[in-house]
């Protein structure tokens, strides 16, 4: 009997005892915060940044 592709094995899936589960959804969130978080840091200093240009050109102007 021929399998469908989607249920073929490889060598080292076919001699395991057990299933192996996937990461546990609680690590997923973790990570999806963990990164949400290093966004919103890149926002953070982004704008930070185009203020300090704002600020740096307004009082070269000014200075004139």
């Amino acid at each position: 009997m021929v399998r469908p592709f989607y249920q073929l094995t490889t060598h080292h899936e076919q001699n395991q005892h057990f299933t192996v589960r996937p990461e546990p959804v609680e690590g997923l969130c973790r990570d999806f915060l963990r990164s949400l978080v290093f966004v919103a840091f890149l926002n953070i200093i982004h704008l930070a940044t185009i203020a300090i240009g704002k600020f740096l050109f307004v009082s070269l102007v000014l200075n004139t």
